[in-house]
């Protein structure tokens, strides 16, 4: 079986899990359970926070963060299979943090609900969606557009220039593996118009995409 690491910032979820009343906790899972498919662990904490009334917002953050981040566990190794929450509990109590210490009483009510928070639907979408959507070589990070004035001088570059020219430096940034990168594109007025119709097609053909979600009855995820 692959060796479980529970990461530092997992562990305060953990903790906040763990010390949920058992009202609060079925309150949770009861949201889990309702909850309709969403694309960000952000999305789905706020969600789950308009439900569970009884737990703070911050804490819901820390255990759904926690919660996606064990579902994704699951899928890329197969092989914890069922030891999984087993293995959840040992590094609990191997962490030495009081806040973790499963005592006899509430080992198996913890191992239950975490079982079962494992198995909500819910947690499948915001696990996958982020990494659907961004399988591709490069991804776009942000872009801005530099504008200046060329001067056109004559056959003398002794007197002063009587025209001019307007360029715009297209900046595009982008993410290529772990690597921050951009690289810059020089445009006209024609250009920019040529790129203004570019993006009115493509909202307009993702506009077209939704109505065929409707009558497929699927959720854009991207919508939002």
């Amino acid at each position: 079986m692959a060796a479980l690491r529970i990461p530092e910032e997992y562990k305060s979820g953990l903790a906040k899990l763990l010390a949920l009343s058992e009202e609060s906790a079925e309150a949770l899972l009861a949201a889990l359970n309702e909850a309709p498919p969403v694309m960000s662990t952000f999305e789905l904490s706020s969600l789950l926070a308009s439900k569970v009334r009884s737990v703070p917002r911050e804490e819901i953050e820390e255990i759904t963060d926690t919660l996606v981040s064990l579902y994704l566990s699951q899928q890329h190794h197969p092989d914890l299979g069922n030891e999984l929450v087993e293995d959840v509990c040992r590094k609990m109590d191997d962490s030495g943090a009081q806040e973790l210490k499963l005592s006899e009483e509430n080992r198996d009510h913890f191992k239950n609900l975490l079982t079962a928070l494992l198995k909500t639907e819910a947690l499948v979408y915001p696990s996958k969606a982020i990494g659907v959507l961004r399988d591709n070589e490069r991804m776009f990070c942000n872009a801005r557009i530099l504008t200046d004035i060329r001067p056109v001088f004559g056959s003398s570059v002794h007197v002063p220039p009587k025209a001019a020219v307007i360029v715009h430096m297209l900046d595009i940034i982008y993410h290529q593996g772990e690597d921050l990168k951009e690289f810059y594109v020089g445009l006209d007025a024609d250009d920019l118009e040529t790129l203004r119709a570019v993006l009115e097609r493509a909202d307009l053909k993702a506009k077209s995409l939704r109505s065929v979600f409707e009558a497929a009855r699927l959720k854009d995820l991207t919508s939002d």
